[in-house]
């Protein structure tokens, strides 16, 4: 099989603040015998992670590409050089040697910049699939963040398509851990919560995701309407669910979201992400909304069944939603 033919490399994307356990956790994919064949990209190569004792202590040694390493659990370690786009590409290189690909973000990175790219470059297109975002919180320290309206955790927790709650040995009691979890979905609801300790996770839990496939987005828009409730406010980020039970035109549909995402954005209110399934008028199957920053596509899907509702659901996550005003929004698109 050659390389055009190849079926395209999962990415997922590990965010979390200071703290958290990315450490841990990439000191566990790196030495660990777990049968995975991962390729990690470090924005910060040997300072967190203590990479280069790593590489020592395991005898690995770069090839071609300076820091690009192969260790002897079958990972492969780099880091990133001028820019993620070249060294994806250089990467790419090897595609034999590897099944998915982890890059780790700083403490303070915005996850939502990095996920644009694997949108918008023409160069990784078909190659590269973003799988998912994972973002890691510490379970002792995340109910001060959410306090303090710590900028880089809160747009952290919006991004994610999994949150683990690391150090979950700190938070013994079920209550508080219910009232953490409840905080934590009502700012994200799209996000399961994964209580680990140690970052000890199975990979399986935020590997091979398709967070932004369409059969992942209707599988949570099942789930929307099997468990339907309002999203309480937490901090300044939240939740919130819209639907439509008349058709919507492709046309007005996409008029809406760019103004929403482009014109209307503002420091104290913008979205962060959307999913949703959409109907549209004349068509006989579902639409797929997916949103991340200022970016978002419309495409399809499966068709509807013939007894099925065909009714919209699309569920936003941002700074300073007005859910009456995104109801209106999605009538009046309806209406163009």
């Amino acid at each position: 099989m050659d390389s055009d033919t190849k079926p395209s490399v999962p990415v997922t994307i590990l965010t979390g603040f200071l703290g958290a356990g990315k450490t841990t956790l990439l000191n566990y994919i790196l030495t660990q015998n777990h049968g995975k064949r991962i390729a990690v990209i470090e924005n910060e190569f040997g300072e967190e992670i203590g990479v280069e004792s790593l590489i020592a202590r395991d005898g690995a040694e770069g090839d071609a590409f300076a820091d690009f390493y192969e260790l002897s659990n079958g990972c492969i370690c780099c880091s990133v050089r001028d820019d993620l786009v070249s060294t994806l590409e250089e990467l790419l290189t090897r595609r034999d040697r590897f099944d998915y690909v982890l890059v780790e973000t700083t403490g303070m990175a915005d996850p939502g910049k990095l996920a644009s790219i694997f949108w918008v470059d023409s160069e990784l297109e078909g190659r590269i699939t973003l799988d998912g975002i994972v973002t890691l919180v510490d379970a002792k320290n995340i109910a001060w963040h959410l306090e303090q309206q710590t900028n880089e955790v809160l747009s952290q927790i919006a991004y994610a398509d999994r949150i683990l709650v690391n150090k979950a040995d700190l938070m013994p009691d079920a209550d508080d851990r219910r009232r953490l979890e409840g905080q934590l979905n009502a700012m994200n609801a799209l996000a399961p919560c994964i209580w680990t300790e140690r970052s000890n996770i199975d990979l399986d839990a935020i590997l091979n995701i398709n967070a932004f496939s369409s059969d992942r987005a209707i599988a949570v828009m099942n789930e929307h309407n099997a468990t339907e409730k309002p999203f309480t406010h937490t901090a300044n980020v939240t939740s919130t669910c819209v639907s439509r039970v008349l058709p919507l035109s492709v046309r007005g549909l996409e008029y809406w979201i760019g103004s929403l995402l482009w014109e209307d954005a503002t420091d104290d209110r913008r979205i962060f992400r959307i999913k949703g399934v959409v109907a549209i008028e004349n068509d006989d199957r579902k639409f797929i909304l997916q949103g991340v920053q200022d970016l978002f596509d419309v495409s399809p899907s499966e068709k509807w069944l013939p007894d099925e509702p065909r009714t919209t659901k699309l569920v936003f996550i941002g700074l300073g939603l007005d859910s009456n005003a995104l109801q209106q929004g999605l009538d009046e698109a309806g209406a163009t």
